[in-house]
């Protein structure tokens, strides 16, 4: 028998951290698929402490995106979805653990928050966190169709917003490898947007 409502939101209340688009590159030289490089290359290619600002907070923004759409198809643990969708959460899921390995291979220091303060002044913390738990209820509390069309709207939103994320760090970025793997990552999150979004016409949506 399905959960009430309210014991849903609880349950998943760790779990449903997903949505963080601002309504919230697999292979090469960082990959955890392929050999390592040397230890003196990794080094070189660190996020540092001299590194611009502005490149250290796109690289925290990154991070926090990609831990949370890593967990993005937890929430078939409470709710039920078509074989597309949950095949199409399931890869969003997989890129994104993929980056956040790679971004990890970038920093000097472990921690929760490995590349520093992702530079928001407090009043865009709390509005993401306002819309994030209003995005929570539409999906958890609609029905099957309301669910999935909800689910597929935030997606294209995170992965739109991810795609430009992604861009405007290796903009910034004065390392080489580094704008390249972000790069490959871009093209990645972009067929990933494709994909979703036509999943998100099928469904009902715009």
């Amino acid at each position: 028998m399905p959960l009430p409502l309210f014991q849903q939101m609880a349950a998943t209340a760790t779990l449903l951290c997903l949505w963080n688009a601002p309504l919230a590159l697999a292979e090469g030289v960082f990959s955890s698929k392929g050999v390592p490089p040397p230890r003196a290359e990794r080094s070189r290619n660190h996020v540092k402490e001299n590194d611009p600002t502005e490149v250290k907070n796109g690289y925290a923004l990154l991070y926090a995106l990609a831990s949370d759409e890593a967990q993005v198809d937890l929430v078939f643990v409470i709710k039920r979805g078509s074989q597309a969708l949950r095949d199409t959460m399931g890869k969003i899921a997989q890129e994104a653990k993929e980056l956040k390995e790679d971004l990890e291979s970038l920093r000097q220091d472990g921690g929760s928050t490995p590349f520093g303060s992702n530079g928001l002044p407090a009043i865009e913390v709390a509005t993401r966190a306002l819309i994030r738990g209003e995005k929570q209820k539409r999906i958890l509390a609609g029905g099957p169709g309301v669910f999935e069309r909800e689910l597929l709207l935030s997606q294209c939103e995170a992965l739109t917003y991810g795609m430009g994320l992604l861009q405007s760090v290796a903009e910034k970025d004065p390392n080489s490898a580094r704008r390249e793997l972000l790069k490959r990552h871009g093209e990645k999150w972009r067929e990933l947007r494709r994909a979703t979004s036509r999943l998100l016409q099928t469904a009902g949506g715009s």
